[in-house]
């Protein structure tokens, strides 16, 4: 398991509470932890600034090199943390794409007709299962498992199913949108305008 994750890219986004700007051991024990384990901090800026303070207590962990990264930190209005976005030079982060993927109007059915189920039992009932009595119970199953779901998958094969494209109603609508402006706003007015009672 150790080898499959040191074989993958990992990213974790964390608010630590944990300024990287101060050298006090709780900052020491937090690189200690990151280094064991293979991570390094990619934030190395402010993440959350108010009038009194300006701390990086939010940051992207990750077990890759950060020789060939850029980071942006932008303030977006919700909330008193930035938002942290990290990009790495020739990583692709995409997963291969599935059928499903390529068309997303359309999913994998199998259809069980008479006809697929009559070759099923046919296929069962005409299988030599080769069975070894020297064997211990577990490879016996394996083996049964292993030969079933071949001949499962051959007679009720996975096939596209195209969906009825349907259009949504937009849930966002001018009243939200209006609502969110005014919030973003007071939000940016009361992080600056702090008083002692607030």
């Amino acid at each position: 398991m150790a080898c499959e994750a040191r074989s993958k890219n990992i990213f974790i986004s964390a608010d630590t509470n944990i300024d990287l700007f101060k050298t006090g051991l709780s900052t020491a024990k937090l690189l200690e932890i990151c280094d064991c384990f293979g991570f390094t901090p990619n934030v190395f800026v402010p993440t959350r600034v108010t009038k009194i303070s300006s701390t990086c207590i939010d940051n992207i962990f990750s077990n890759i090199s950060a020789r060939n990264t850029a980071n942006t930190v932008a303030d977006i209005g919700a909330s008193d943390h930035k938002l942290l976005l990290l990009s790495f030079e020739g990583l692709s982060m995409s997963s291969p794409k599935t059928s499903r993927d390529l068309n997303k109007n359309s999913k994998l059915i199998r259809k069980f007709t008479d006809s697929n189920l009559d070759g099923f039992l046919r296929a069962l009932n005409n299988t030599d299962w080769g069975f070894n009595k020297y064997n211990n119970a577990n490879l016996n199953y394996e083996h049964f498992l292993t030969i079933f779901l071949n001949l499962f998958n051959e007679a009720f094969p996975k096939t596209n199913k195209i969906n009825n494209i349907k259009t949504k109603k937009k849930w966002i609508t001018r009243g939200i949108q209006i609502s969110a402006k005014k919030k973003k706003y007071l939000h940016q007015k009361s992080k600056w305008n702090k008083t002692p009672n607030s």
